[in-house]
């Protein structure tokens, strides 16, 4: 069920006309987007980004949902905006300017950091996947040829439970992006995982992006992102918040 909470900006005017609404959907990923960080319902380094950016006439509806489901619901236009993506233009989205860019990494236990070689290849490994992010063909490939070796977790929580499978011996690794997986290993205070850099063929650095449905709203929506956030960068706004959540 979805979780919705009206925020309510309260501050300045800005030149963009009348009072609107925003319908602001994401997926439990922090530190981008959370559901619960420091006893604020809708936090995150996205969320906050969309807070300080659209504070003045828009009121902001908040909802959050699996990964998939957000996807599908800005493409229909049922929402407006989807914080933390990846640019893919086979998607029915527009995209903001990058707010970041990201590495992956590979979660594993501490005690087998140094006997399990998966320097080349991850056969026999048991891998952890989040359901909807799939971050290389190499996981891809894996995850269609040994499925019995591949656990796939499907709720809002998933990198949380993959971590705590990894700590407990139900499977040997799981790759993410380093500040998502630093972020959930600290959180659930699992001091024997350790945040290893990834191989060449599982690693690659990308560009992080906010999605707006591709409506006139969407593209009214995106370019006042843009602008702002540009200015943020300008006057060290985007910094002081990247550093406070550990962005790059």
């Amino acid at each position: 069920m979805w979780k919705t909470i009206l925020f309510s900006s309260l501050l300045s005017n800005f030149s963009y006309g009348s009072a609107g609404r925003i319908k602001f959907i994401y997926d439990n990923y922090c530190p981008w987007s959370c559901l619960v960080k420091d006893g604020d319902q809708h936090s995150g380094f996205a969320v906050d980004l969309v807070k300080m950016i659209y504070a003045g006439d828009w009121q902001i509806d908040f909802s959050s949902s699996s990964f998939q489901r957000a996807i599908k619901e800005v493409e229909s236009g049922r929402s407006d905006i989807i914080p933390a993506v990846y640019k893919n233009n086979d998607r029915n989205l527009i995209y903001s300017l990058p707010i970041s860019t990201t590495n992956i990494s590979v979660a594993i236990k501490s005690d087998n950091i140094r006997k399990l070689d998966f320097s080349k290849g991850l056969h026999p490994l048991k891998v952890g996947v989040a359901k909807g992010f799939v971050y290389s063909k190499a996981i891809a490939d894996y995850q269609k040829r040994y499925p019995d070796l591949t656990s796939v977790v499907s709720t809002t929580s998933a990198v949380g439970q993959l971590l705590k499978m990894i700590d407990a011996g139900r499977i040997d690794l799981m790759t993410d992006n380093h500040e998502v997986l630093v972020f959930w290993r600290d959180y659930y205070k699992l001091k024997g995982i350790e945040i290893a850099t990834a191989p060449s063929y599982l690693s690659y650095q990308k560009e992080i992006f906010l999605a707006f449905t591709s409506s006139d709203k969407g593209r009214k929506l995106r370019d006042r992102f843009n602008e702002k956030l540009l200015k943020m960068k300008e006057n060290g706004e985007l910094q002081k918040l990247k550093d406070r959540y550990s962005i790059r």
